[in-house]
């Protein structure tokens, strides 16, 4: 059989099976047409074959070319990133030396300011702590709401000690 038009790889295999029915409705018998059918099938799947494992090889460059970009971008975005947290510390840290809490230029306003991060000490945080707070409503299994810890210990100077609270200075720029 000539190929007049590319075949894909369905193409050849249904011809493979048209040829086994053709065999089949012969008894089996196997003639020119149908040896030259089949010489031809298997010489289309060898060419086949050997351009899919072709393009497949040319992928696996693509794919590795692109993990190596894909490194080489990462490192240049991370890079950056730490570059924005140094220079942000520095400018903060310019603002603390000479004792300005907020400064304002023709392009931003600088501010400095203090937050809370509030955390459960889990060494401390023991069953009774939980039953209370589940009274209270402060619960969200497995853990203790913060937002509604916060509230209700906002004005208290003496917290539970499974209550971590961290203080640090931070940077808003407009």
């Amino acid at each position: 059989m000539e190929n007049e038009k590319k075949q894909t790889l369905n193409d050849i295999i249904m011809e493979f099976v048209e040829i086994e029915q053709i065999l089949i409705e012969n008894g089996g018998e196997l003639t020119n047409e149908v040896e030259d059918r089949l010489d031809q099938n298997a010489f289309d799947l060898d060419t086949k074959l050997d351009r899919y494992e072709g393009f497949i090889r040319y992928l696996k460059g693509q794919a590795e070319y692109l993990k190596k970009q894909e490194q080489y971008f990462n490192s240049k975005r991370k890079t950056a990133e730490n570059t924005i947290i140094k220079m942000r510390e520095r400018i903060m840290f310019a603002m603390i030396a000479v004792g300005k809490e907020k400064v304002k230029t023709m392009s931003h306003s600088f501010s400095t300011r203090e937050t809370e991060s509030w955390s459960i000490n889990e060494v401390e945080f023991k069953p009774e702590d939980k039953l209370k707070l589940q009274e209270l409503g402060f619960m969200s299994e497995p853990k203790p709401l913060i937002s509604e810890l916060k509230k209700h210990y906002k004005d208290n100077e003496v917290l539970p000690s499974y209550i971590n609270v961290t203080k640090k200075k931070g940077l808003t720029v407009r």
